[in-house]
């Protein structure tokens, strides 16, 4: 199957087909919308999805900004903070961003879309700047598109779309960031959520960060669209003496496809040696990079994220920077599917109780290790703008069964189509039908191949000591 032709549809979430990008695969969804979704972003993204009826109403009042410049951009946040309107709007055009824009909390940045351009252009400081910096709680940037510059800068410079240090709750969505050395910064327990966002060719070598999380700042990553970054995400602890929280982060339902244009690619989602917190990498898509998920400390979960086309998956290993070595620990992995050439599924060289769909790699079991801490597990924003959490363990994974059938879209039962689970495989029978034992509920989908049909992805909701039944209908590639 010529895979370049696929078509990627997202059937029981949205309601609708939408073309998520000319290389892409079919998504099904069993069940209600209540059910656990598949991989990569489950909604449109992009500066260019329409608001909601309900977010029309609610940055209705705002103030329009005057001027195509930082200085114009100032003003009107100005205006608003001191007039308590919550809004500050950039019709389209382009915006030259010579200066720092320091936005004050409770202000909402919103544009016209793509149209709406916020251009770099501090060439003459090699320190660089931050485009955008956070100066308050409850920001939101939506429906703009931040460019630096272009080409690219090399070494030498520094400059983000977005700083938030300390600010809580900001949230930045449906935006494009790109050529840029950082795309949006959380730091000195900052909290927030980047979601719906096409974030990409952040390749500045040394740095190249889509988004980037340290010193304590606990951050949602969700629903975006990622290419080549040098690191999509990459995370720290603090390297002061200072008291900050732990780091956390969320990185789901994400796609990260390439990183062919990075002069030295690096795992496209990071720990550095000095995070000291918690992470979950789970229900992302990772296709055509160098290495995929590269943790060099902290703890925390990977689970049920469909890796294609990378050269190592997963590593995790001890490295030093900036003095500080690190140490993962008490990491669980599970139910990840490989596809296509991996020359690692796993690189495992150092930590302490590394698990693998449930068993202990045995050169990191060390029971006198690290206890196993809480994770915040981050709750997605709503309408009221705050991201929220629930301290707890990480749950202990029971296991169910699953059971379905394959057909064609006019029900005729296909034998020999080729059913992965994790990274297990079924080949279906004359009824098409097909069955997995001991299931472990981190499994979040199915991927179901046969030659002349398209490559279908099917969600999955396993539950403890319970039978799932699915079925798959199998469309005919056009391709072929």
């Amino acid at each position: 199957m010529n895979s370049a032709a696929l078509t990627f549809l997202l059937i029981a979430v949205t309601g609708a087909p939408w073309l998520l990008n000319s290389r892409a695969l079919s998504i099904t969804t069993v069940g209600t919308p209540a059910a656990a979704p598949a991989v990569g972003p489950r909604d449109p993204v992009g500066p260019d999805v329409l608001l909601t009826e309900s977010e029309r109403a609610a940055l209705s009042r705002r103030v329009t900004v005057e001027g195509r410049n930082s200085a114009a951009i100032q003003a009107a946040c100005d205006r608003a903070a001191s007039e308590r309107i919550p809004v500050v709007f950039l019709p389209a055009g382009q915006y030259i961003i010579d200066k720092i824009v320091h936005v004050p909390g409770g202000i909402t940045l919103l544009g016209e879309g793509s149209s709406t351009l916020c251009q770099e252009q501090f060439r003459s400081n090699p320190d660089g700047y931050w485009m955008f910096l956070v100066e308050g709680d409850r920001v939101r940037f939506t429906r703009l598109k931040v460019r630096g510059s272009d080409p690219p800068l090399g070494k030498g410079f520094d400059n983000a779309a977005i700083h938030i240090d300390r600010g809580t709750n900001v949230r930045v969505d449906h935006c494009e960031i790109t050529l840029l050395c950082r795309g949006v910064d959380f730091l000195n327990d900052a909290t927030g959520q980047v979601d719906h966002c096409f974030i990409h060719d952040n390749t500045r070598p040394g740095i190249g960060y889509g988004v980037s999380i340290a010193a304590g700042a606990y951050v949602l990553v969700t629903d975006n669209e990622l290419s080549q970054c040098r690191h999509t995400l990459a995370s720290n602890g603090s390297y002061s003496t200072q008291t900050v929280r732990k780091t956390h982060w969320e990185f789901v339902h994400n796609h990260v496809d390439g990183d062919s244009l990075i002069e030295a690619p690096q795992a496209a989602i990071d720990t550095h040696p000095a995070m000291d917190g918690s992470f979950v990498v789970e229900c992302n898509y990772l296709e055509h990079l160098v290495d995929g998920i590269g943790i060099f400390a902290g703890s925390g979960l990977i689970q049920g994220n469909l890796i294609e086309d990378v050269g190592a998956a997963i590593l995790i290993r001890s490295a030093t920077n900036n003095g500080i070595t690190g140490h993962p620990q008490n990491i669980q992995i599970a139910e990840n599917t490989f596809l296509g050439h991996i020359d690692y599924k796993y690189f495992i060289k150092a930590g302490d109780n590394i698990t693998i769909d449930d068993a202990v790699v045995p050169s990191t079991s060390n029971p006198k290790g690290p206890a196993l801490l809480p994770i915040p597990w981050l709750q997605e924003m709503g309408d009221e703008g705050i991201l929220s959490w629930n301290d707890a363990l990480p749950p202990t994974l029971g296991r169910g069964s699953v059971t379905g059938a394959v057909t064609d879209v006019a029900g005729k039962p296909l034998d020999g189509a080729t059913v992965l689970l994790g990274e297990r495989s079924a080949t279906t029978d004359a009824l098409g039908q097909f069955h997995f034992d001991s299931v472990s509920e981190a499994a979040r989908f199915i991927v179901v191949t046969k030659t002349g049909f398209q490559r279908t992805i099917l969600g999955l909701s396993v539950r403890r000591d319970q039978l799932s039944t699915v079925g798959v209908g199998l469309r005919s590639d056009v391709s072929n």
